[in-house]
């Protein structure tokens, strides 16, 4: 992932998730996802909220090209989430 705050290590990295696993990837709050609570990136700065990412894969040969991410600094909110802060 590349973004305006520098590099990120493969290890810490939410892309490297998008790309082990064929389908998009959405996390809507990074703070509950257990795979990601621990993630320095998410505990300290940049502070990651929201995460979406989906492998580009080479539709000829089945490789796996990269990926497009987006990471969001604040939590998303669900249609679900709305009801229940409107009742």
């Amino acid at each position: 992932m590349r973004h305006r705050w520098g590099g990120t290590e493969r290890d810490l990295s939410f892309c490297a998730h998008a790309l082990a696993d064929p389908d998009a990837r959405v996390v809507l709050d990074a703070t509950r996802d257990v795979r990601f609570a621990g993630n320095a990136q998410v505990k300290g700065s940049p502070h990651i909220r929201f995460y979406a990412g989906a492998p580009r894969i080479d539709t000829e040969t089945g490789t796996t090209l990269g990926n497009l991410c987006i990471a969001v600094l604040a939590r998303c909110e669900t249609p679900a989430d709305r009801q229940r802060a409107s009742a």
